[in-house]
């Protein structure tokens, strides 16, 4: 006899939690732990220690971070949009959640760490060629020195993690337009146009411009790729089975991807698996 019994999908666990699954706070908070520790490391001993963390066991785990994190910030801003009742809305709320923390940040670190630390006058801190371009950070254009910080340190970056602000504010932007032209509405279409630039990149950068992305090499775009990954994920909830079949592969696939050349553009589509999988266990 055949059983009428249907999987638990990812659209039934969002309704379990009225659509506040702590779990993706948890894991969010996880990863920006996480790689704000891999940074300090970097910050503190240089690029020579970055190639050791990369090369070592824990680099298949630390490729992993940024992409998952980019994953599940497709799948939350997606519900975000979903739930606006119109783009003005939803752009407000990118604002409020983006520039005002990015804002006190940039002047926290300029005005008041950066004058505590800085090993120059405060007379030559502030005149410095570096400071005022330090407050371009504020609107998205980073900007990582400042006068007479880090000085004595391999790396004289500040708040290194700021990189993918760049491809935050790229997401947003995407996705608002993705969102007038209907595209958030035809997930088909995003889905087929998705894949279309994965395939398309990678054999660009096979045969065109020659160059492997591997590992920690991979681009920007990779990034706005891994955010649409969770965009297409939170848009087919309703069909993706939520199971340990699915997670487990997911994570190990997302793992073995970064060692294979060319194939880093297909990493989207398995960690934006593992990431909503985590954390859909995660949630209380």
């Amino acid at each position: 006899m055949s059983s009428n019994i249907r999987a638990t999908s990812i659209a039934d666990r969002l309704v379990v939690t009225n659509n506040r699954p702590t779990g993706f706070d948890y894991m969010r908070i996880a990863l920006a732990t996480t790689i704000t520790l891999y940074h300090s490391d970097v910050t503190s001993y240089g690029m020579a220690a970055q190639f050791a963390l990369d090369g070592s066991w824990a680099g298949v785990f630390i490729a992993q971070l940024v992409p998952m994190f980019f994953c599940l910030s497709g799948f939350l801003v997606a519900g975000s949009l979903a739930r606006s009742r119109s783009l003005i809305s939803f752009t407000g709320l990118r604002i409020t959640r983006i520039f005002p923390a990015l804002c006190a940040e940039t002047l926290l670190s300029a005005f008041l760490l950066g004058a505590i630390f800085t090993t120059l006058p405060l007379s030559h801190y502030f005149s410095s060629g570096q400071f005022w371009p330090y407050l371009n950070s504020i609107p998205g254009d980073i900007h990582y020195y400042l006068p007479g910080i880090f000085a004595a340190n391999p790396s004289h970056r500040v708040n290194g993690q700021l990189w993918t602000i760049p491809a935050e504010l790229g997401c947003h932007l995407w996705i608002g337009i993705a969102f007038v032209v209907t595209l958030t509405r035809r997930r088909w279409m995003l889905m087929f146009a998705c894949v279309l630039y994965m395939f398309a990149r990678a054999i660009r950068d096979a045969y065109v411009h020659h160059v492997v992305p591997i590992g920690f090499t991979m681009p920007m775009e990779m990034l706005v790729v891994c955010f649409f990954a969770g965009v297409l994920l939170f848009q087919w909830r309703d069909r993706i089975p939520w199971t340990w079949q699915i997670g487990v592969p997911a994570c190990a696939i997302s793992l073995a991807l970064p060692a294979i050349p060319y194939a880093i553009w297909l990493l989207p589509v398995p960690v934006s698996n593992a990431a909503v999988a985590v954390s859909n266990r995660c949630t209380g």
